[in-house]
């Protein structure tokens, strides 16, 4: 199965592979009889299948025993789901190739993690990077590792960066939003840890206009605790994404606990997996109950937002030292892509 990034390289892919007599398809959403094809596939009538976007998840071809990444894949999520269709076992299937064409090890921090926990320092006399699940044993080739320590340090992994991001730029063909450096190529993790926060990135890479610049400058604190606060549960992000909701003219204004909870408890409760994680206790149970709802918010996350907050006798303000919609754009995309990521990582 190869991963693709377009219709185009897939469909070119898919006739490169005829022409040296294998059996080889593009099987993308303009492709008429789909279910057919991945009979086909699945009995074994075609080799290699070309895909763009169609076997991320919820299909299940353990046969599959070869991987063609083809396009960059630096999302942890997306390359948890993609690697996973090669990981399902089948009779007479005793381990599964993956063939990177395009440098996915290049965010080797990313890849680690599937894993295991990888350690925070490697030494040159530390053969295993991570700390595998228990009952697991993970080994490494002696080139490999050489390779991981040379692209853990600091000075590599900046370069990385910058490389991702460009690489980003160059193919949206503008400037890649906070959800889009996040999605598409590694969590922002990296940027906020080398430069502050993804905003601080750009600055030192040229690429705000003076107004942003301005606007970053005077609110830099915020931005970075933002990205940065610890997020033990989704409270306190759930809690910013109230403020932010009442749209971009009010948002910075104060709002009570009162105000706060019902937007809290209906999106706890709008999916079924954020009901399970952090929606739990005596607080939720027996439907909605707005007095104990914005206790629990004056308890927590009230009292724990951070320094760019302050709480007045059960009203939540925020200190926004200058105004505009660039902050509030990266606000929005940030606290989003937290949440997000806070309960797929749970999960």
């Amino acid at each position: 199965m190869g991963f693709c990034s377009s219709i185009r390289q897939a469909e070119y892919l898919a006739q490169t592979f005829r022409e040296m007599g294998h059996q080889a398809i593009a099987l993308t959403g303009q492709t008429v009889n789909r279910r057919e094809r991945i009979q086909e596939f699945e009995q074994g009538a075609l080799e290699i299948v070309f895909t763009v976007d169609l076997f991320n998840e919820g299909v299940d071809i353990p046969k599959v025993d070869t991987l063609l990444f083809c396009r960059p894949t630096e999302s942890i999520a997306i390359y948890t789901q993609q690697i996973g269709r090669g990981l399902r076992l089948a009779n007479e299937k005793s381990h599964c190739v993956i063939i990177d064409l395009i440098g996915n090890y290049k965010n080797v921090e990313t890849k680690l993690m599937l894993l295991g926990t990888v350690k925070d320092k490697l030494t040159r006399n530390d053969w295993e990077p991570i700390i595998p699940p228990k009952g697991c044993i993970i080994e490494f080739d002696t080139q490999a590792l050489n390779i991981i320590h040379r692209m853990r340090q600091p000075n590599q992994r900046k370069l990385r960066l910058i490389e991702s991001y460009e690489q980003l730029k160059l193919d949206l063909g503008r400037r890649p939003t906070y959800v889009e450096i996040g999605q598409l190529t590694a969590v922002p993790t990296g940027y906020k840890q080398e430069w502050g926060s993804y905003v601080g990135f750009l600055k030192e890479q040229g690429e705000l206009t003076d107004e942003e610049v301005e606007t970053y400058d005077a609110n830099r604190e915020l931005i970075e605790q933002v990205e940065k606060t610890v997020m033990n549960r989704s409270y306190k992000m759930v809690v910013l994404l109230a403020m932010l909701e009442r749209g971009e003219e009010r948002w910075m204004e104060p709002i009570t606990a009162t105000e706060v909870a019902p937007f809290f408890y209906e999106y706890l409760h709008a999916e079924k997996y954020r009901e399970v994680k952090d929606a739990q206790g005596k607080v939720f149970e027996n439907g909605y109950n707005e007095s104990k709802i914005a206790a629990l918010l004056k308890k927590m996350p009230f009292s724990n937002m951070g320094d760019s907050f302050f709480v007045d006798d059960g009203t939540l303000s925020i200190k926004v030292v200058k105004k505009s919609r660039f902050l509030y754009k990266i606000l929005h995309d940030a606290t989003l892509f937290r949440i997000n990521l806070y309960f797929l990582v749970s999960d």
